[in-house]
């Protein structure tokens, strides 16, 4: 295995959403009330259904992003086209018919702003900022700026994003998601593995060498959007098929959900790199945010101040990625191997400091004689274990990341089992008070050594 390639921008790109749904996932898990809720089949159907909508419009504007472009119409016309749908259901237009349709509104849309940009060298943002306007005063236009609701549904329409069929089991899926699936696995191939693909992340890294190269820069463009606002307008239909309605007023702010799942799925701001792999795993795990969140019932507030912090978090990675190209080198196996003695004597050394402090605290609770405000004391040691948590892994990036050495990482994260296991097996004969309170002084021991190491090794 070439360990050269772990820190490589590449590989952190690449396993930046794997990390990122882990970490929800996990932090789900931990939760006892919120697991044998949040990780049932039927549960998990739902977030998939939710995710359709997103992951769709996330395909195009994945194409825009690696393109170096933004296209903040997204969620309007998506509006529009869910408008668009219910007009053509009420007229009786069949199933086909409306699906063209609707995708070829969101195309001419996605053509205008691609035109606008090339043929004028606007920039995207200006753009598409005007043509989210325009687009979503069409829509309360056509709608009377009302919801529209057809007399007669159509059933194809209508049981796409329908997951009312066993909803307690995950089995089957709607059609909607598998619809998803397949776009993606194409368009995967087309980014990948087709001439068009190549042309877009080449216009993405450098325009004026793609124009250098033969590359009808501003052909692709018109291409690249018109695209885009194609999947923007499928996206309109599943919409419409999630409400049954056409509301010009739905979708607000959707395009903020999209562009972030793009960034969480790698994709660079900047242009030049993203996948539609990466933006569906995005889209997910926003998903299972929104989920969590609801089944806690934590209010709708919190709810866009974590998905703000994600979207924060995902775009400084993108600033974040070139420090790490600029940092030592990687390690060798000698390197590993030098410092793995270091890490085991420190470990040791940590171990005969177990019984120090379970003597003090013992000696601290008997002095107060128990005359201690128990819940004062546990909201004390919940907020501490937060910080010491915090602690703890800005050591494991500041020894792995800045020191760039596997072997730190190998010593930080047997440092975290240790923890875990000397904080859940031992039984000290004393007060529960103290069962709870030595495992953290402990921790406080293992981050400060972890500290402790990392500054004082020399870096090459």
């Amino acid at each position: 295995m070439n360990w050269t390639r772990l820190g490589s921008s590449d590989f952190l790109k690449a396993i930046r959403p794997f990390v990122g749904l882990f970490v929800v996932l996990a932090l789900f898990a931990i939760d006892s009330d919120l697991r044998p809720i949040f990780f049932k089949g039927g549960n998990f159907k739902t977030i998939l259904t939710q995710t359709v909508i997103v992951a769709i419009g996330a395909m195009g504007m994945t194409l825009v992003i690696v393109s170096g472009g933004i296209d903040l119409s997204a969620g309007s016309v998506i509006a529009l086209c869910s408008v668009v749908t219910a007009k053509l259901i009420e007229q009786g237009h069949g199933f086909f018919a409306v699906l063209i349709f609707s995708v070829y509104t969101g195309m001419i849309i996605g053509f205008i702003n691609g035109h606008i940009i090339t043929a004028f060298r606007l920039m995207p943002f200006i753009v598409t900022l005007g043509m989210m306007g325009i687009a979503r005063g069409i829509s309360k236009w056509l709608a009377n700026n009302q919801t529209v609701n057809p007399d007669e549904p159509l059933e194809l329409i209508n049981r796409l994003m329908d997951n009312s069929e066993s909803p307690l089991t995950f089995f089957p899926i709607p059609e909607s998601v598998w619809f998803a699936l397949s776009l993606g696995v194409m368009m995967t191939i087309v980014l990948r593995s087709t001439v068009f693909g190549r042309y877009v992340f080449a216009i993405g890294s450098n325009e004026d060498t793609a124009r250098l190269c033969g590359i009808r820069v501003n052909a692709n463009k018109i291409a690249i959007y018109s695209l885009a606002g194609a999947f923007f307008g499928l996206a309109g239909v599943m919409q419409f098929s999630r409400l049954t309605q056409g509301d010009p007023s739905v979708a607000i702010g959707l395009e903020l959900q999209i562009i972030a799942a793009v960034v969480i799925g790698g994709a660079s701001l900047s242009g030049g790199a993203g996948s539609i792999p990466g933006s569906a795993i995005g889209a997910f795990m926003m998903a299972c945010l929104a989920n969590g969140s609801s089944i806690k019932d934590w209010p709708n507030y919190t709810q866009e101040i974590i998905i703000g912090l994600v979207i924060v978090f995902a775009v400084g990675m993108d600033k974040i990625e070139p420090i790490l190209r600029r940092l030592p080198r990687r390690p060798t196996w000698e390197d590993i191997i030098i410092q793995s003695p270091r890490a085991f004597a420190i470990l040791l050394l940590m171990t005969f400091f177990l019984p120090l402090f379970n003597l003090s605290s013992s000696t601290f609770v008997t002095m107060m004689e128990q005359e201690i405000n128990f819940s004062a004391y546990e909201l004390t040691f919940s907020v501490g274990k937060k910080l010491l948590g915090s602690f703890l892994i800005a050591n494991i990036v500041l020894i792995a990341v800045i020191h760039s050495r596997v072997g730190y990482v190998i010593f930080s994260l047997s440092g975290l089992l240790w923890i875990t296991c000397f904080s859940y097996t031992i039984k000290p004969e004393s007060d529960d008070l103290i069962e709870r309170e030595y495992g953290w002084y402990l921790a406080i021991i293992c981050c400060l050594a972890m500290l402790i190491t990392g500054l004082i090794k020399k870096t090459k």
